[in-house]
This record gives C-alpha cells, structure tokens and sequence, in this order.
C-alpha cells in the first residue's frame, strides 16, 4: 500500500440570537466551512513554504498475522436434542490470530532549505538490537509512507480545492481546543482521484490536528481489492494521522497507524497487518514559516 497522506454554526456564531430559518441555516453553515477553509489554506501556506531542520525517532512497528489467509467458519448441525433449540446451526468461531511483530527505530532527519531538501532515515535498532543502516527506507512489507509532515496540505492545500469536495461533518474538541471536523472527498468517481480523507481542523488558526485517510484512493487500492477477492471479503481499511507536536504554529507528526482489516460479514473479521509509526524525541533546530521556500 502507497502513502497516502461536526456542526460549526453554533460554536461561531453563539452570538446570533433567535432562530434561523432554513434558509438563513444553510448559509450560516456555508458560511462557516469557508472561514474555516480558509484559515486551513493559510495554515497550509505556511507549512508548505517553512523552513525546516529537525530531528526525531521514528518507531515503527509492523504485526503481521501469521495465518496468512481467514480461517473458514465451520458450521455445524447441533443435536435435535438440544432443549429449546432443535435442529439449530452452531458457528465454530476460528482460532485466535497469531501475529508475528517486528519494530524498527529509526533517526529521522527533515530538512528543507533553500539548497537543500531531504528526509533521511538511519536505521538504529531492529526488535530492540542495535543495527547501523544509514539511508535507508521504511522496512514494512504491508505499508509504505513517506513525508507524513505534509498530509494537510495533500487535502486542504491551495492546490488541493480542485480536486477535492469539502463538507463540514461537526465540531469537535482535540487537547481541549475546538475544530471543525471536514469531509475532503474527491471530486469525480473512478480513474485516479487524489488523495482523501477527513480532517479535524483547529478552528482558531486553521491547523491541523488529526487525519483519517480515505483506503480507496490510495494508490495501491488495486491490491487490496485483489487481496480481498481472494478471501471472498470485504476491505475495511483504517488509516490515520495525528500530529500531536507544535512549534511555531506548526504541527508535526505523533502518530500514523494503518489497519489492513478485512470483513466476511457479521463478526467474521480478519486482521491482516497493523503497522504503527511513532514520532517522539523532537529536536527542533529551524521552524521558520515567514520565507518564500516552496514544498517541491
């Protein structure tokens, strides 16, 4: 799989006395998602042209399910004698899923100047032994993921609006702070649509807090429907982002996990890979957003 990347009108406009007419509704809400949207951009402007230097560890830590495909469910005739229920059907649930995990510790280094632009990982410990692999890639065999830091300017960038729709879901609240949960789906079915997902934006100046991605416009979705083909299920893929770290108005990444979940229905669930990616340990040596530089 290939990287990706709640009502308003009463939080902003407490002050309105007296009902709305639906009319007057639909345009308080409209009017909402597009000062929320815009803070968003303005957000995203300045992630994309900041200057950057910094260091973390990045822990990743992939589980793969052993079995390798769902076991069947066996379904068995119980005994007519069986009180209160003859000829009933009993469902034999499958065995437990064995996961076999493997974490990787990376040093992770961004940087991104006027001259100079890299993210580089160096491999430091693997199942918690020391190793040295400088330059390398993410090891997991189920998901690949690369520029997390850049996930809110995939949906709510200035280059974003066109191909995408965005809807107001709700308000919410993230570390106490109010935020408007949006909708960024994308415009036009079929073909290649671009990244997606929802987005849990901070109200006050239009950061980002928290990403679920949309699975199915994921470049590799193609795979996972195969996958899914072959076990007669359903994918039910969960994917997400939260970027629980600021510095100078900006948010960097906490978390990543992606679930690779498929379903045969009812409670016939099988969990195929969960990969976890943990950021922790920031080092901090330049955060400047006020400079003409430009995401490449």
């Amino acid at each position: 799989m290939k990287t990706r990347t709640r009502l308003l009108t009463v939080a902003l406009f407490s002050l309105l006395a007296g009902p709305l007419s639906a009319s007057a509704a639909g345009a308080q809400k409209a009017e909402s998602l597009d000062a929320v949207l815009e803070k968003a951009r303005a957000y995203c402007r300045r992630l994309d042209r900041a200057a950057l230097d910094f260091v973390c560890r990045e822990e990743v830590t992939e589980k793969i399910n052993g079995l390798g495909r769902p076991v069947g469910i066996t379904i068995q005739n119980m005994p007519t004698n069986v009180t209160n229920n003859p000829g009933a059907l009993h469902v034999q649930a499958p065995p437990p899923e064995s996961f076999v995990t493997t974490t990787y510790l990376y040093d992770y280094q961004y940087v991104r100047k006027v001259s100079d632009v890299r993210e580089r990982r160096d491999l430091i410990k693997k199942d918690g032994e020391d190793i040295q692999e400088a330059d390398t890639r993410v090891k997991t065999l189920h998901f690949k993921f690369a520029e997390v830091f850049f996930g809110p300017s995939v949906l709510l960038g200035a280059n974003a609006s066109a191909g995408h729709i965005y809807k107001l879901a709700k308000t919410d609240k993230v570390e106490g702070q109010p935020v408007a949960v949006i909708n960024c789906g994308p415009r036009g079915i079929g073909g290649e649509r671009p990244l997606s997902g929802k987005a849990w934006v901070r109200i006050a100046d239009g950061a980002v807090l928290k990403i679920e991605w949309d699975p199915e416009t994921f470049g590799s979705y193609r795979e996972v429907l195969e996958v899914a083909k072959k076990f007669k299920m359903k994918p039910k893929i969960k994917s997400g982002t939260e970027f629980g770290v600021e510095r100078n108005g900006l948010r960097f990444p906490s978390l990543d996990v992606t679930e690779e979940v498929y379903s045969g229905g009812g409670s016939s669930i099988f969990t195929r890979a969960i990969i976890t990616a943990k950021y922790k340990d920031y080092k901090f040596f330049t955060v400047e957003t006020e400079t003409d530089i430009r995401r490449p």
